[in-house]
């Protein structure tokens, strides 16, 4: 890339694209690889500084085929499908930083077959097709390998060599399995051999009743919130229940966790926090049993503008008022201005007040304004 190039009075800017032919190469184990319409692979490179991806090798052709690209330093990505002949990597970088000029460019990779069962404990992992997980090998330089699912029992797949973190993702209904959906079971194992390795997913139940100030939520469906529990480890959600079902009796991995409150639908009888936590941290490690307890409090007040109704003052000047709720930023609409002043149901917990402009010269024009904090506590 040229910099510094100075344009004279005439404007006239030319732009020359310089361009060179590579011929890329692709073996596994330094072996080629047979074309088969049931060997998959792509072979693209990205620029070092960032920019667009171009492909070089795309399908089951590994090789010979000539490629125009701009010259420069790139970095390899290499994808695959679910083979036990060539890695199943998906988005895998297997080299960085590479300069290219022009000519013959080979790329191999190192490739390992691993297969094993799906546990749990000593048992076999549930086998359902209507209640089942992905089972994913993951690692930040290699990408994702799907290595099966759990209701096959069992998984055979290639994949390149290194070490790779072990992710369960349920897929569809949970039912006997967990509702996990993006938990890490095995963390950094190498796989520099082929071997057989069997994945244990542990399983425990979680049950308990859904409770808004020590009562059942209103049986409604109208008046609707989802409790979510989420890993603490990496911040995974996976759905408990709706608050009108009344209670959840669910499969869960051994982890530590904290449940969550997002109101859906109503708002008169329920409250209309879009996102609060609701419980501390606990451990799950085997059957639990906890009562998921939604603390709140009927909120009430008056909007002035300089101590009068901003109907008084203008009936042209309006704004919205909302409540920040601090630990996840979720934003409750309180109501506007000339309406008066506003009524809503809030989870316990510390909130920023603000102050949006919608109208009229003797309103502030702020856009986004913090009028102050506040904490809501439920009594005792």
């Amino acid at each position: 890339m040229r910099t510094g190039v100075s344009i004279g009075a005439s404007g006239r800017l030319d732009v020359d694209v310089p361009a060179v032919t590579v011929t890329p190469t692709l073996t596994v184990n330094g072996a080629a690889i047979p074309a088969s319409p049931y060997v998959f692979a792509k072979l693209s490179v990205r620029p070092t500084m960032g920019g667009g991806e171009a492909t070089l090798i795309y399908g089951s052709q590994f090789g010979s085929q000539p490629v125009r690209l701009v010259p420069g330093r790139y970095d390899v990505i290499y994808d695959g499908v679910a083979s036990t002949t060539l890695p199943a990597n998906t988005r895998a970088v297997i080299a960085r930083d590479v300069m290219i000029g022009g000519g013959a460019l080979a790329f191999d990779v190192d490739s390992v077959r691993v297969q094993g069962a799906f546990r749990s404990g000593a048992d076999a992992f549930p086998a359902s097709a209507y209640a089942r997980a992905n089972i994913v090998f993951t690692d930040a330089e290699l990408g994702e390998v799907r290595a099966g699912r759990t209701d096959f029992g069992s998984y055979d797949t290639a994949l390149i060599a290194g070490t790779y973190d072990i992710f369960y993702r349920v897929d569809g209904a949970a039912g006997v399995v967990p509702i996990n959906t993006n938990t890490r079971i095995v963390n950094r194992r190498a796989f520099t051999s082929s071997q057989t390795f069997n994945v244990n997913i542990g399983r425990v139940g979680f049950s308990g009743d859904f409770l808004l100030n020590g009562a059942p939520f209103p049986m409604s469906a109208y008046e609707v919130a989802d409790l979510v529990l989420r890993r603490v480890d990496n911040g995974s959600d996976q759905l408990l229940g709706r608050s009108n079902f009344g209670d959840f009796d669910v499969r869960v991995i051994p982890g530590r966790y904290h449940v969550r409150y997002r109101f859906r639908s109503g708002g008169d009888q329920i409250p209309t926090n879009s996102d609060v936590r609701v419980t501390p941290d606990f451990d799950i490690t085997a059957d639990t049993e906890l009562d998921v307890n939604v603390r709140s409090i009927q909120l009430g007040g008056g909007f002035t503008l300089n101590g009068n109704g901003f109907g008084r003052v203008s009936p042209d000047n309006d704004a919205e008022f909302a409540a920040i709720e601090t630990e996840s930023g979720s934003r409750i609409p309180l109501g506007r201005g000339q309406l008066g002043g506003f009524a809503t149901q809030l989870v316990e917990g510390d909130y920023e007040l603000r102050y949006r402009h919608l109208g009229g010269d003797l309103a502030p024009q702020n856009a986004d304004a913090r009028l102050g904090c506040v904490r809501v506590i439920v009594p005792q």
